[in-house]
């Protein structure tokens, strides 16, 4: 690409980028990266909602459910969204949310970033604060899931399918150009 992405992507943004995923395709990392490289703020939306309740997701799933770890996962998201324009992070679950996913349309770009089983597993593999892949086969449990949300996942504005082995720069390279395609209407 000719022209620097970076300065015509933030030229562009109306709105907050939101990553949607599964767990494990790299969205807090690739979001820091790309909300630096924009000079803009980056939200982890999971980091927030340990921070409000000042406990963990894993606990807040032991204690509470996971329904109503979801709703306060959308009240975050609704009032992320209505913030300064950012680079926003979800956790997996959250775009399966109409209500969320209704959000994002409104006020926000979604990128869906996607990677095989395969690396997920290695990626979320020892990981203690998953709470959805207690017990049982890893590999299978992340396959479930992905068959479960992909329908949701499809819904977001853009797709960048992340490669295992690429780095972190590798990555949001790719997005940026994808973002930039978005928002430049090529």
């Amino acid at each position: 690409m000719n022209v620097k992405p970076e300065k015509t992507v933030v030229e562009l943004l109306k709105r907050p980028i939101v990553l949607v995923g599964m767990m494990g395709t790299g969205k807090t990392t690739i979001g820091d990266y790309l909300a630096r490289s924009l000079s803009l703020p980056f939200v982890d939306v999971d980091k927030l909602i340990e921070e409000q309740e000042k406990t963990t997701i894993t606990e807040i799933f032991k204690a509470q459910g996971e329904e109503a770890f979801r709703q306060k996962e959308q009240e975050v998201i609704t009032r992320v969204l209505t913030g300064d324009v950012a680079v926003i992070s979800v956790g997996g679950g959250a775009f399966v949310q109409l209500d969320v996913r209704k959000a994002v349309k409104q006020s926000g770009y979604s990128i869906w970033l996607d990677v095989d089983v395969d690396t997920l597993c290695l990626r979320v593999k020892g990981q203690g604060n998953r709470p959805l892949l207690n017990g049982g086969n890893i590999r299978q449990s992340l396959q479930d899931i992905l068959e479960k949300r992909r329908e949701f996942y499809k819904q977001a504005d853009m797709f960048v399918s992340i490669i295992g082995n690429e780095s972190v720069e590798q990555s949001c390279e790719r997005v940026m150009k994808q973002l930039y395609s978005f928002l430049s209407g090529r």
